[in-house]
């Protein structure tokens, strides 16, 4: 598995509470029937135009596109999937 491909966290300006509250306001994963996830108006992102900051599972921290397919951000959410997704958010 490649760490540099592992999603650990998204902002998102959806549903937000402190973090140390825990449950859902702060953790939370995909919902696939509430598309899009990234952007504006979607479940997560929407502080910046392009993109949404993500933390991966190596410490680094990438801007992702808005426009990163669904398909992608699912694979990257899950450690199996990480290692069959080329590095994320490099250009």
């Amino acid at each position: 598995m490649l760490s540099g491909n592992l999603l650990a966290g998204l902002e998102t300006t959806r549903a937000r509470d402190p973090w140390l509250a825990g449950g859902p306001a702060t953790v939370r994963g995909l919902e696939p029937e509430s598309l899009p996830y990234l952007g504006d108006g979607g479940q997560f992102g929407g502080l910046h135009r392009r993109g949404t900051n993500a933390l991966f599972a190596d410490s680094s921290v990438r801007l992702l596109s808005n426009e990163t397919a669904p398909a992608v951000l699912e694979k990257i959410a899950t450690i199996a999937g990480s290692a069959a997704v080329g590095q994320v958010g490099e250009e």
